[in-house]
Formats: structure tokens, sequence, C-alpha cells
């Protein structure tokens, strides 16, 4: 008698929420009507604002449509809540059916197979990351890539310093004279040499794509592997925006080149002279000071006459130049000497940057000898476990009289690696 009557209160309470509800929508329906319509009208008004009285309206007709629409929800709501009631109810008593036990193996996956497949997952994940980011990166990272540029020989694969080595990466040839970066440099000597034996090489300029990509720090170490073999070598810096070779050297900028051009500085002042152990000829020539314009004193009669006057007087000279992309000097640089050799930063220099490069220096027919790639791996680079060889394959004596070339005026104090006077 009590399910009944629970039921029958139940059904009479459904029923009055019933007939509310149906009140509810029907008024919504009103309203909405309604404020169609005057949404109608206040959009007659041409633009302009609706009247005070209107727009009083719309918001009133709005507020009680919200009203509504609340009002409906939450009857819709206590009407299902009464609709389980009921079927609660009706129910009555609940009896057993059978007992629960615990179940004879586990649903979820064995951990050792979610292990394993997480584990696949990461490595396709950590594979295929790879192949995008091989996919989309164009720099260059091994002599075949350089290969795939452009038809120049790879002179030498630089290896990155070894955290154990204390020796400056520009002065490798004498700090560090039986490791593996002086060996790759003596090796683009043993090239430069090689090539030399059909059309005699005396002069070099070492430039690059863009800063940073170990051009000043080849320069050097080439200019002390010509003279660690007796060749009298002169080590000039033609990068008259940003100098680098004076740091490195720890020597005044000026009086430098640009003096000795445009302001009669005299070529024994400029040239400073290398006392290091296995060094017996050797002088570094800084930039001096910076000209007005350095594209148009390197394209002056004076400068060239100058670099002539200089490869005439030593056995080899090199020239640090500036990198291409950023200043044009080296295209006119590239003209006055009998080599060119392009620096490439393994990660860093582009393929596209290497192709540029290598293009604009043979639409001014510079003579290209070749890459330097710079910070490879000691895996990658040529010559782990070999000794450098210094081993002259010129005479040392002097060619037309090198030691007129520093005879003009008075020498500046002789230096060393790293400024050690």
């Amino acid at each position: 008698a009590k399910q009944d009557e629970a039921v029958a209160n139940i059904t009479a309470a459904s029923g009055s929420l019933i007939s509310r509800l149906d009140e509810l929508r029907d008024r919504r329906q009103e309203l909405r009507s309604t404020l169609d319509e005057l949404q109608r009208r206040a959009g007659q008004t041409d633009g302009a604002a609706a009247p005070p009285a209107l727009q009083s309206e719309l918001d009133e007709t709005r507020y009680e449509l919200d009203l509504v629409e609340a009002q409906a929800q939450g009857t819709t709501a206590s009407l299902t809540d009464l609709e389980l009631q009921a079927e609660l109810a009706a129910v009555g008593e609940a009896r057993m059916v059978q007992v629960a036990g615990p179940p004879r193996s586990t649903s979820n996956t064995p951990v050792p197979v979610l292990v394993a497949m997480g584990i696949l997952l990461g490595l396709l994940v950590g594979i295929g990351l790879a192949v995008l980011v091989e996919a989309f990166d164009r720099t260059i990272k091994t002599a075949g890539d350089v290969v795939d540029v452009a038809d120049l020989p790879v002179l030498a694969s630089v290896p990155r310093p070894s955290r154990r080595s204390a020796a400056e990466p520009a002065f490798a040839i004498v700090e560090d004279s039986e490791g593996l970066v002086a060996n790759a440099y003596h090796k683009v000597r043993s090239s430069l040499e090689f090539v030399g034996l059909e059309s005699d090489i005396r002069s070099v300029m070492v430039t690059s794509a863009n800063a940073s990509e170990g051009k000043s720090t080849t320069s050097s170490n080439l200019a002390l592997a010509f003279a660690s073999v007796g060749n009298q070598t002169v080590l000039i810096d033609v990068d008259f925006r940003r100098p680098r070779l004076h740091e490195l050297y720890q020597i005044d900028h000026s009086p430098g080149l640009s003096d000795y051009i445009l302001y009669g500085a005299a070529m024994g002042q400029v040239a400073h002279p290398l006392h290091e152990a296995g060094i017996e000829e050797m002088r570094i020539i800084p930039s001096g000071t910076v000209p007005p314009s350095p594209a148009a004193l390197i394209g002056t009669k004076r400068f060239q006459e100058t670099i002539d006057w200089i490869v005439s007087q030593a056995e080899m000279v090199t020239l640090d130049a500036p990198p291409l992309l950023a200043v044009p000097d080296a295209l006119t640089l590239g003209q006055l000497v009998d080599a060119v050799v392009i620096t490439v930063r393994a990660g860093q220099t582009t393929k596209d940057e290497l192709r540029e490069v290598i293009g604009m220096l043979r639409q001014v027919n510079a003579k290209l000898a070749g890459v330097v790639l710079i910070g490879v791996s000691e895996a990658d680079s040529y010559g782990k476990g070999y000794r450098a060889q210094a081993v002259p394959v010129r005479p040392s004596e002097p060619v037309n009289g090198a030691s007129g070339l520093w005879a003009d005026g008075g020498q500046p104090a002789a230096t060393a690696v790293g400024g050690r006077r």
C-alpha cells in the first residue's frame, strides 16, 4: 500500500510539472514572437538608434525570455528526477540474483605489453622527427654535402677542438703541432702546393659565406703551416670592417695596410715579424685604420699594386678576407690572388649559401682552390692517429730578394703566437 501511495504521489507531482512545463513553453513561444516583431521594428530605423521606448521594450522582452528559459530548464530537470523516483518506487525491494566474485583475469593490458608498446611508439616518433629535421635541415655537415653542392675539392675537414686541448684554434699549427687540427691545415697546405706544381700559387685568399665560419682561424693556420716548412710568409688582414688578426696575435691594429696605402706609413712599421719556434720567416700585417670606404680602397690601383708587390717579395701571402655574403669586398680581392679558399662551418653554413658564394666568385673568374670544412667530428676528419708532418716541397731560399720587403722603415717589435714577445 505504501508503495502504491508513493507511486501515486509521484505521478501527481509529475502531472503538475508537465502542466507547468507546457505553460512555460507556450509563454516562451509568445515571447520569441514578440521579440522578433520588436527587432523587426528596430531594424526599420535606417541605421539610427532605436527609440528609447522601443529599446526598453526590447530589453524587457529579452530579460523575460531568459527567465522563462531558465524556469523551463529547471522544470525539465525536476520532471526527470520524479520519473526516476517513480521507476524506483515501482520496483520495490531489491533481491540478490547472484553472488559477485573476484575476476579470474584482468581486463587491462599487461604492464610489460604497455611498456613495450610505449618504447616502440617512442622509437617511431623519434625516428619520424629525425627524418623531418633532416629533410628540412639545409646545412652542410659532411664533405659529401660539399661535393653535392659544387664540383670543388674538400681540401680538409677540420675537427672541432678537443675539450682537453688548451691550444688556441687559430694557432694549432704551433701550439698543438701533432694534433688533428694541425694535421688538417697541413693537408690544406699540401693540397695548395700540389695545385701549385702546375700553376704557381703565391697568394691565397680565405673567405666564407658569413661571419664566424672559421676564415680567420684558417687564414692564421694556413700561413703558419707554410711558414713552418720554411716559406717566407705574409699574413694580411684585409677585413677592414671587422678585423680579427690583430686580436688573435695581440698586436696593434694600426698602423696597418690601410695606413701604408693611404697615409704613407713604412712597410717596416706595419709588418710585424713573428718569432716562434719553428717559424723563421713570417710577418703579420693588420688591416690598419678603418678607411672611409673599404670597398673603394680595395678597388684602387694602389691597393692592387701593393698586394702584387708584397707577393713578389714573399713566397706565400695569405689574405684574411671578409665574408662574401656580408660585403662584396672578397669579389675584388679574389681577382688579385692565385687561389681562393672557402671555409664552411659544419651545421651552420647552408647549401644554398655555399652555392651562392661559389657562383659569385666564378662570375668574376676567381680561381677557386677548394673548400675547408670546419667543425666536423673527429670521426669525420682525416688523419686521426697520424702525426702532422711539416715537410717542405719547395726550396726556402728568398724569392726576388725577399729581405728587402721589411727594409723601408723601423721594424715593429717582434711578436709570438698569441702575443708572447
